[in-house]
């Protein structure tokens, strides 16, 4: 069954284009979800995110790396860092009400390497759901939450 997304967002990469799921790679049973805490005050967080993308892009193999959040990123900046900006799907929903949905839909999917999302934050219970998504779909997760 494939995962559905909710209208009330932006994907500026064509979902036609979107890469084979890996086959055959069992989800281990490590933890599959990263938490980036940053203060909402550190304009800079990009610099400690980007080398991550970086990697991710690196060996995501035919997958995507997919950033979910409101705020855009620059491809010069991406490029500057070694992000290979072929392997990026953006998605820009316009209400952060739907960030949790768009991420555990994109983990589950499996045709994501790792997913990427930035968001105030996410509760507990969340997080366990989206460790469970990204065992089920072979990927990982790396949620930036911002903090006071």
């Amino acid at each position: 069954m494939a995962a559905t997304l909710p209208l009330d967002f932006e994907v500026t990469t064509p979902l036609a284009a979107t890469p084979s799921v890996a086959k055959g790679v069992p989800a281990s049973n490590s933890d599959h979800i990263t938490e980036l805490l940053v203060s909402k005050y550190c304009p800079d967080y990009l610099q400690l995110l980007l080398p991550m993308l970086s990697h991710q892009s690196r060996i995501a193999g035919s997958r995507w790396i997919t950033w979910i959040a409101n705020s855009k990123l620059d491809k010069q900046s991406l490029e500057s860092f070694g992000v290979d900006t072929q392997k990026v799907r953006f998605v820009y929903p316009r209400d952060t009400d739907v960030i949790f949905d768009l991420v555990e839909e994109a983990l589950v999917a499996g045709n994501s390497h790792c997913v990427v999302a930035v968001n105030e934050n996410f509760l507990a219970e969340q997080m366990h759901l989206l460790n469970s998504a990204a065992k089920f779909g072979n990927a990982m997760g790396i949620l930036v939450s911002h903090r006071d």
